[in-house]
């Protein structure tokens, strides 16, 4: 072999070196781009999302914890009263509390029944009777969710980690809770419940889980995982709250990075429902206040037409989201 075969050879073979380097470095940098759009809400790249804002309200309160539906009406509690939306979004009154008590969330039964969640429960019935009911908790519990079924209530308490359960039948100031389920790990006041179809969903946030529970108390399944991907929940305790649409696919909401996503009914990751960067007003707005600010969740309700209404607490915006075609 002469020595221009060598050299050419030689040459050849360090061009094909640097040209695989080159193409692995350009893959490289482009899974490295698109890892810092799926994984860093904060980043300020585009989210590939799964559903568009369709409307939004200004509620101008700006001290919320909870919405809810209550059947056309969206429900919200917040700076101490009770704010009714109708279909066009309209707000008007649902009365305002004079006492001292910290009301965390609100729910609704199957007959208009309003349900507020405290140190204890206040209970309104709805008709034909629309009798007012204190229900009881144990000393130091923080109820931070009510479901409600045809037979009984459903209270997550965060101070004991436990859920409660009343029995609906012959409800009065009386009624005495039970306890249904323990020892789930709640760091912070988000602890959520749903019931849908004979089962009680409830968060499990310090093990970034989602637990499925028949009536008798049978744990039937759980889902999630830690993780800073998309498909995991982000940080020490999440997800926070979440709501089900009608096919029964999971709406979940965490804090800290502040991420609103979508899973199936299995527990499947499907996407994203809103950028991240919509939500700065209100990571801002957590910033101006104490330490434990820090901790404040957005909230979500879904109405009968599976629209998406995120709650957010402190700059007093209700942001609607729809779900694109073929979600």
């Amino acid at each position: 072999m002469t020595n221009n075969n060598k050299n050419f050879i030689i040459k050849t073979y360090i061009g094909l070196v640097v040209a695989v380097l080159i193409i692995g470095g350009l893959i490289w940098l482009a899974n490295k781009d698109k890892n810092k759009v799926l994984n860093d809400p904060t980043s300020g790249a585009p989210a590939v999302l799964i559903a568009d804002e369709v409307n939004s309200i200004d509620t101008d309160c700006v001290n919320n914890y909870s919405i809810a539906f209550n059947n056309k009406s969206l429900n919200l509690l917040g700076d101490n009263k009770l704010i009714r939306y109708d279909d066009k979004l309209g707000g008007d009154s649902g009365g305002s509390f004079n006492d001292n008590q910290q009301r965390r969330c609100i729910a609704f039964d199957d007959v208009g029944g309003l349900y507020m969640g405290g140190n204890n429960i206040e209970v309104i019935t709805g008709e034909p009777d629309f009798a007012s009911i204190s229900l009881k908790c144990p000393t130091d519990a923080i109820i931070t969710s009510i479901a409600i079924s045809e037979d009984f209530i459903y209270a997550a308490d965060a101070g004991h980690r436990c859920i409660l359960r009343f029995k609906r039948d012959g409800l009065s100031n009386e009624t005495k809770p039970e306890m249904f389920q323990k020892d789930f790990d709640i760091k912070s006041p988000y602890f959520d419940l749903a019931f849908a179809n004979d089962k009680l969903f409830a968060a499990d946030p310090g093990r970034h889980k989602i637990k499925v529970f028949d009536e008798m108390g049978c744990e039937l399944s759980s889902w999630g995982r830690g993780a800073n991907c998309d498909e995991g929940f982000f940080g020490c305790c999440n997800p926070a709250n979440f709501a089900l649409l009608s096919d029964g696919s999971f709406v979940t909401i965490e804090k800290g990075k502040v991420r609103v996503k979508l899973y199936s009914p299995e527990g499947n990751y499907i996407g994203m429902i809103a950028d991240p960067e919509l939500f700065k007003d209100h990571r801002l707005a957590i910033q101006t206040k104490d330490t434990a600010a820090n901790h404040i969740a957005l909230d979500v309700a879904v109405d009968k037409a599976d629209n998406i209404y995120i709650m957010e607490p402190l700059t007093g915006k209700i942001r609607i989201f729809k779900l694109k075609n073929g979600q």
